[in-house]
């Protein structure tokens, strides 16, 4: 089952909203776009913030469909689920329909953590923008937003939950830095 769910949440994740968004609204390939990446971003920069807010639900709903279809399969283990998500991620970052470019995962990202730890997925959110604004390639700043993130993981949830909830961010964390390596290698302290 668990095989099964890691490949059905990969083919989810394969579904690109951004194209389809793009061709209604332009008649344009998202590729041709801004600066070419199918995620809600460069659609809400190039066709306006609210194809960027459907194109943004369209990447959170597949992740969130494909962990609760591992749910409904049986599949309760939070590190497990997350593997889930994190194969829908790499479904968006590399899908095999569009010749294993897609785009940045983040939407993605943040929809396993909703799934996984809702209790915290505001603060999440809240760091993300935090880091945006204030310099998105500190490195400094970005360890400094996973320990407060940490210490809230321990705050909210029980402590037999606390360490496979650590593991998910680890897995989260590196799944984000394998896809964004070009961010990886421009962040400084």
């Amino acid at each position: 089952m668990i095989g099964l769910a890691i490949v059905l949440g990969y083919l989810l994740g394969n579904i690109l909203t951004a194209y389809p968004v793009a061709y209604l609204v332009k008649k344009e390939s998202i590729r041709k776009l801004g600066d070419g990446n199918p995620g809600a971003a460069n659609v809400a920069r190039s066709l306006g913030r609210k194809w960027g807010i459907l194109v943004w639900a369209g990447d959170v709903t597949k992740v969130l469909l494909a962990m609760s279809l591992a749910k409904k399969m049986g599949i309760d283990g939070i590190f497990i689920l997350t593997l889930v998500g994190v194969s829908a991620i790499l479904g968006h970052c590399y899908p095999i329909f569009f010749r294993f470019q897609g785009g940045k995962g983040i939407a993605c990202m943040g929809a396993t953590v909703l799934f996984i730890m809702p209790k915290v997925f505001p603060l999440a959110i809240i760091l993300w923008f935090l880091i945006q604004r204030i310099n998105p390639r500190s490195l400094t700043l970005v360890i400094q937003a996973l320990v407060v993130f940490l210490l809230a993981i321990g705050l909210v949830y029980p402590k037999e939950a606390f360490f496979p909830l650590v593991g998910s961010v680890f897995l989260l964390v590196g799944t984000g830095m394998l896809v964004n390596l070009q961010v990886l290698r421009e962040m400084k302290l």
